[in-house]
């Protein structure tokens, strides 16, 4: 990052994903500098109005050369050049080196190495996708497969791969690549990005015809990335017939090997929050490094770069979700429980194997919260004066309870039974559950509030949300209980 300001010009660095700066320049050299970055990169020099991109082929030695991408921008103090260093030797095209545990890359294998279908790979800029689609079709590159692509731009080549430079200002787009694509009898087809509806019916309609197809799409996990997709304008059929798989990726710092040392104490009240089950946190003591600093890392404690991925296969419950229109969190929901490990889980696993840091699980993923829906979010709420009828014996109405204050008299031909007198103790349920009418009335006891939920949810509630379900157990266990002590009294 060559960058001017009003006094000051100064370069800085982007290492491992964190900004360094690296020296300051004197102003006097700016314009001479700037001129002569844009002339290595065949950029016209005297336009200085207008952002700029080119790329400079760097030879070093007989047999080695470096790319770099520039970007020139206009700002308010001159022209900022960001370059991107393109190493075809620090490429790493190896799975394991990247990341992957073995239980994902056996799902990511699987998917790549069907003869049809599309494949997703998402993430924000800088995530470590390009590297991922380029070992994909490495790893697919054979004499025997013809493999076409289409980049914005070619980043890196390779022997035996068709690759097309995709230039809006000449009508040489996404879309007009792929329907050139499909003339060309390819197996294999990659697609920079998916950013509009025309690239996304024909990447489907490739998929739908006998072809594997490789995109990305800028989404933050792996459901979403089905709403995105709708959302362009592809028919949810069409989605869950065509997609294999979801791939959604982040980049953590890894620690540096040579100063890694056990973190001395643990915050048990932040682990837990960060998703570590809280009867684990005992056994994390000694497990969880992180680096003091040292000459090596440059005092940062951390070294490179691994991957952090969520992987989602489109099985046949996930496809009736997705045709269902299920809401994200629901679908998350759903692929978790077809196996689906998330990104701040696989992240929590890279902290317990001692590979990255805490700090960098909280920085780079986020927790999924789970989302209620409407009937449990924002219930009824109804008060009652001491004394009032709440539910009648012998009625067949199904709806169930929540008691948020005050207490209630349980009672049976009009003998007391039980009472509730614990907030957010649940009852009412029985009825529901076994669809047969109220067994018991249940009264007032001062003035008393409560939550009302539809009967006909119950079973949903039960099936969904293990949390809830354990607590209308637990008022359940209590209730009968307390019938038991009042009967053998």
């Amino acid at each position: 990052h060559i960058e001017p300001f009003e006094k000051i010009f100064y370069v800085r660095y982007r290492l491992d994903g964190a900004l360094y700066k690296s020296m300051s320049l004197p102003l006097q050299i700016k314009n001479a500098i700037i001129s002569r970055i844009k002339i290595m990169a065949n950029l016209n020099i005297a336009e200085r109005r207008v952002p700029q991109d080119g790329r400079i082929k760097l030879k070093l030695g007989k047999t080695k050369s470096i790319d770099f991408r520039v970007s020139v921008l206009p700002t308010l103090w001159g022209e900022s050049i960001v370059m991107r260093i393109l190493n075809p030797e620090s490429l790493m095209l190896d799975f394991k080196k990247l990341g992957f545990s073995e239980d994902t890359l056996k799902k990511f294998n699987k998917a790549i190495e069907r003869p049809q279908g599309m494949i997703v790979i998402t993430g924000p800029t800088g995530s470590g996708k390009t590297n991922t689609l380029y070992s994909a079709i490495n790893k697919l590159n054979d004499p025997s497969v013809k493999i076409l692509t289409a980049e914005d731009p070619v980043e890196f080549n390779f022997a035996g791969i068709n690759q097309v430079l995709v230039r809006n200002e000449v009508g040489m787009t996404y879309a007009a690549a792929l329907k050139a694509f499909l003339r060309q009898d390819p197996e294999i087809i990659l697609v920079g990005e998916t950013r509009d509806m025309e690239t996304a019916e024909i990447c489907i309609k490739a998929a739908m015809t006998g072809h594997l197809v490789f995109t990305t799409l800028h989404t933050n996990d792996t459901p979403s990335t089905i709403g995105r997709l709708i959302d362009i304008g592809i028919p949810s059929y069409l989605v869950s017939a065509a997609v294999n798989l979801i791939l959604a990726q982040r980049l953590l710092r890894r620690i540096c090997t040579n100063c890694k040392e056990p973190v001395a104490t643990l915050d048990k009240e932040e682990l837990i929050e960060i998703g570590f089950p809280e009867n684990e946190i005992a056994s994390l003591q000694g497990k969880i490094m992180h680096g003091k600093g040292c000459p090596k890392c440059n005092g940062t404690g951390y070294k490179g770069r691994v991957g952090v991925y969520e992987v989602m296969e489109i099985t046949e419950a996930v496809q009736k979700a997705i045709v269902s229109h299920v809401p994200e969190d629901h679908l998350r929901k759903i692929a978790i429980k077809e196996g689906m490990i998330t990104l701040r889980m696989d992240a929590l696993n890279k902290v317990r194997e001692g590979i990255s840091t805490i700090e960098q699980v909280i920085e780079n993923t986020v927790m999924a919260k789970e989302a209620l829906p409407a009937y449990l979010l924002n219930p009824d709420e109804l008060t009652f004066e001491n004394g009032d009828l709440i539910i009648k014996e012998g009625n067949t109405d199904k709806n169930f309870y929540q008691l948020l204050q005050g207490q209630l008299i349980i009672s049976k031909n009009e003998k007391v039974i039980s009472e509730i007198t614990q907030p957010g103790e649940y009852f009412g349920e029985m009825s529901a559950l076994t669809n047969e009418p109220r067994s018991a009335t249940v009264r007032a006891k001062g003035k008393s509030i409560v939550k009302v939920f539809p009967g006909e949810k119950l079973k949903e509630t039960i099936e969904n949300y293990p949390d809830i379900s354990l607590r209308i157990i637990h008022s359940l266990i209590r209730r009968i209980n307390e019938t038991d002590r009042r009967l053998t009294q």
